[in-house]
């Protein structure tokens, strides 16, 4: 997170495509702007109500103790756009370690795939007639 002008830059590590489907919903429904928006408001308020000065003053005014607020947030739409299709064409291309495993895996007669409980296993580029499902 860092400032840029007026802008407050949050910048989010996305580490699967089940993160980023998530976060595109979050983003392009509103729901993460509300969310963080109620977030720092309550916590800009607590503050408010212990007493606590908020340096600069409250929305310009002069320094003192800040009354309450509610902070808005806005998600720049576009440029999600743009980095979202950057992250998803970017996932689909392997790894070194991920193009490694799948040699391994396309040369074995058996393979087992596992993976936590409510999660599929992914499997990158596969080629169905080497792939068989066996419950």
């Amino acid at each position: 997170m860092y400032l840029d002008g007026a802008d407050l830059i949050l910048t989010v590590c996305v580490p699967d495509i089940s993160f980023l489907k998530n976060l595109s919903h979050a983003v392009l429904t509103g729901t993460l702007d509300m969310n963080i928006g109620e977030t720092i408001s309550l916590k800009l308020n607590s503050f408010a109500d212990r007493g606590v000065m908020i340096s600069g003053g409250n929305m310009g005014q002069p320094a003192e103790i800040a009354g309450p607020r509610t902070i808005t947030v806005e998600s720049d739409l576009t440029n999600f756009a743009e980095n979202f299709e950057h992250a998803i064409l970017a996932m689909d291309k392997l790894t070194v370690h991920q193009d490694e495993k799948k040699d391994e895996v396309l040369h074995q007669d058996h393979v087992h795939l596992r993976a936590p409980a409510g999660v599929t296993p992914q499997i990158p580029h596969p080629k169905p007639q080497t792939l068989k499902y066996k419950p």
